[in-house]
């Protein structure tokens, strides 16, 4: 299934990136997912997205911290009410595309690999990306192994970028357990 938000992993934090592209300095995308979800690209934001399904299978794989995710669980959790024959698969495929479309696009870069879909899972390159959720995660990390007011300030920084909940405004099928997750992170 879909990886738990947070602590169900087994370790309150996972930051790794198996998948970092040694010939990209520093991400082009931001992405913002504590409040309202927002895109952008290079500093500019996104906001054409020619098909919904696209901009929300990139907030899935954002909440899914780098981690690849099986076609067949990203189905599940865009279209929970259709059952995975030809007809789903093909539109998977097309919100794939379009998806690496509007973010090639966004860049004018059609030769940018940003997402990548090997052995029937997806999987965003996380030196691509940034997100509000990579910082929030830092700084509470960080937090307990520093003195007192560095402590002190790295758990202001978390509380300061938990702008509102996860992905709030939207209706996602799959948001709530991560939303309750984050919510239980800030306290």
């Amino acid at each position: 299934g879909l990886s738990a938000p947070l602590a169900r992993q087994g370790a309150l934090f996972t930051l790794s990136s198996p998948n970092e592209r040694p010939e990209a300095k520093g991400a082009v995308y931001s992405v913002r997912c504590l409040g309202g979800f927002e895109v952008r690209a290079r500093g500019g934001p996104i906001e054409r997205w020619p098909l919904e399904k696209s901009r929300e299978l990139l907030a899935l794989l954002v909440a899914q911290r780098g981690a690849s995710v099986a076609r067949e669980v990203v189905a599940e959790a865009l279209w929970p009410d259709y059952e995975w024959d030809a007809a789903l698969k093909h539109t998977l495929s097309n919100v794939v595309t379009t998806l690496r479309s509007t973010l090639r696009t966004a860049l004018d870069d059609e030769a940018l690999q940003p997402l990548f879909a090997a052995r029937q899972r997806f999987q965003l390159p996380t030196a691509l990306f940034e997100s509000d959720l990579d910082e929030l995660e830092a700084a509470i990390r960080r937090a307990p192994s520093l003195p007192d007011a560095a402590a002190l300030a790295e758990y202001e920084r978390a509380l300061a970028l938990y702008a509102g909940d996860f992905l709030e405004g939207e209706f996602f099928a799959w948001l709530d357990s991560y939303r309750l997750e984050y919510r239980q992170l800030l306290i």
